[in-house]
């Protein structure tokens, strides 16, 4: 089958952006080992980059698109552009359908789409440059709203002292404008992947938990943009994917969560939910990943290794459910 694999350029000297690189040699490869004929197809923002997207599908007639575009101008808001460019031109793709990408691209939506769903979320406050400090509940983690893969997270983002978080949200403001301020749950992180089978239904991946090692005293347990993209930092090496055993309860807790999440967002395809289990058992939606990260180390691609499935395998069920309907909507 000839298949198109659309992808944002690299922002080079970025290491989040120069990911999907990686990403595309192994859709490439892996479609190519099963016997499909992919075409790397970059999606270039602007009228010219249009014009030439149009051009390149029009001479390729891909039966389908395989969608690994993450950003535009190296702006994630830009995530659903591809899929919105797709469906103007009735072509399948891969992954969420565009009204998805819209609703899990938009933090502050998430989190309300959450709640209006009775899924736990730590709770928040949005900060869009208001020069007025609002009064929140320490401790808290202060993420950039408009950013993704832990862009802009790091130590310095979690707050215990008043004092401090008034200076910090000075500074990320200037930097990031828009912030969204949440409730720190210290607890078990967990990552629950999901992959939708012959049937169109979700399959829940085994869970991931991150396990925070030789952690020092004081220091905040979370995933910050080092722990995902500086190889030579502490805590790259020190935040390890394991996954529990199956007899630990938790698990049935966070796999019935990843499948409300799919089910109130419309997700289609693959998905990947991202969770923290505080002291009392409660399940905190963190994030919900709509066409997470495919690259051969990533968390999607481990939980599939781990439930025996070869990427051949998982590159045919992403293909197929996107074969199912190009024109999906979100129902709730």
């Amino acid at each position: 089958m000839r298949i198109a694999v659309l992808h944002n350029p690299p922002v080079k000297g970025k290491p989040d952006s120069e990911d999907v690189v990686r990403q595309l040699e192994f859709v490439l490869d892996t479609l190519a080992g099963s016997g499909h004929d992919p075409s790397p197809v970059p999606f270039v923002d602007g009228i010219e980059g249009a014009l030439s997207l149009t051009r390149q599908l029009s001479l390729l007639n891909p039966a389908i698109v395989f969608n690994l575009v993450e950003a535009l101008g190296d702006d994630p808001r830009n995530h659903p552009a591809a899929a919105a460019f797709l469906d103007v031109m009735n072509i399948a793709y891969t992954g969420s359908p565009y009204e998805v990408l819209v609703t899990t691209t938009n933090k502050l939506t998430t989190k309300a789409i959450l709640r209006s769903s009775g899924i736990a979320t730590p709770e928040w406050y949005v900060n869009d440059n208001s020069p007025e400090i609002p009064s929140v509940a320490l401790p808290c983690i202060v993420k950039p709203a408009r950013e993704d893969a832990s862009v802009g997270i790091h130590d310095s983002s979690v707050f215990i002292d008043e004092e401090l978080f008034a200076e910090g949200l000075r500074k990320m403001a200037l930097q990031y404008g828009c912030l969204l301020i949440e409730a720190y749950i210290d607890g078990r992180e967990f990552n629950v992947s999901l992959l939708e089978d012959e049937k169109g239904k979700p399959e829940i991946l085994p869970p991931a938990e991150i396990l925070f090692r030789n952690w020092p005293e004081g220091k905040p347990r979370i995933v910050n943009y080092s722990a995902k993209w500086d190889h030579e930092a502490f805590e790259f090496h020190n935040t390890v994917r394991e996954f529990p055993s199956p007899d630990d309860p938790v698990l049935s807790a966070v796999s019935d969560i990843a499948l409300r999440c799919w089910n109130s967002f419309g997700l289609r395809g693959y998905a990947r939910v991202d969770m923290r289990v505080d002291a009392g058992g409660t399940v905190h939606v963190i994030e919900i990943n709509a066409n997470p990260c495919i690259s051969p180390d990533a968390g999607f691609i481990a939980a599939a290794d781990h439930a025996c499935l070869s990427p051949g395998e998982v590159m045919e069920r992403i293909l197929s459910a996107a074969g199912v309907s190009s024109r999906h909507r979100v129902t709730r």
